[in-house]
């Protein structure tokens, strides 16, 4: 509740998630409503967290969207017993997904380029839809402007992170400040110096054949 900026619903049978030790008032975890806690009762209305009431640390409940009815010492529990996921095929949308590009904070797409002055550092992020791959690039120029880069690759997929730290030379005015897969796609993102000392950043990505 004290950290700004973090703000979701905890699960009702969390422990001393409602503790006050005489009285507590304040927002709720998710932020989207209010509570007040004493030792042995209180209650919380929220967007989020729907109407508890609050008993010896025990939470009674409805949440409503979705609607759930929170019980201690039980699963929340649908109004319906007969809720079916239906079951989608996935297999072929990796393959089709799309690369979105952020860089410098101006969204792109596959193959997208930005041009800006000379910088001493920048960044790049690349995500993948469908694929829970994101690729973040951070170079930073070293002490002579002429001989390139150091690159820092924050690779995230699959509950996962690898990180890797390389040297990118200028070489015939580009500079290769990545070439790998992220997902399914091949890509790369270069640096080129124009005669008029603009730098533009191009990323291109391809599916492997």
């Amino acid at each position: 509740r004290r950290v700004d900026g973090l703000a979701f619903p905890l699960h009702h049978n969390a422990v001393s998630k409602d503790f006050a030790l005489w009285i507590d008032a304040g927002l709720t975890t998710s932020k989207t409503g209010v509570r007040v806690d004493t030792l042995p009762i209180g209650f919380a209305l929220a967007l989020e967290e729907g109407v508890e009431l609050h008993f010896l640390q025990l939470t009674f409940g409805i949440s409503l969207w979705p609607p759930r009815l929170k019980l201690p010492f039980l699963p929340e529990i649908p109004w319906s017993s007969a809720v079916v996921e239906p079951v989608v095929d996935r297999s072929d949308e990796t393959a089709s997904s799309e690369l979105h590009i952020t860089m410098h904070g101006a969204p792109g797409r596959s193959g997208s380029s930005r041009t800006f002055r000379d910088e001493s550092a920048g960044s790049v992020e690349i995500d993948i839809v469908d694929a829970s791959d994101r690729l973040r690039l951070s170079y930073t120029i070293t002490s002579e402007p002429t001989d390139g880069y150091i690159v820092r690759a924050q690779l995230l997929g699959g509950g996962t992170s690898a990180e890797s730290r390389t040297f990118a030379p200028w070489i015939d005015g580009r500079c290769r400040l990545h070439a790998g897969l992220v997902a399914t796609h091949f890509v790369t993102v270069d640096l080129a110096r124009g005669p008029d000392g603009r730098l533009s950043l191009a990323v291109d990505s391809a599916l492997p054949p």
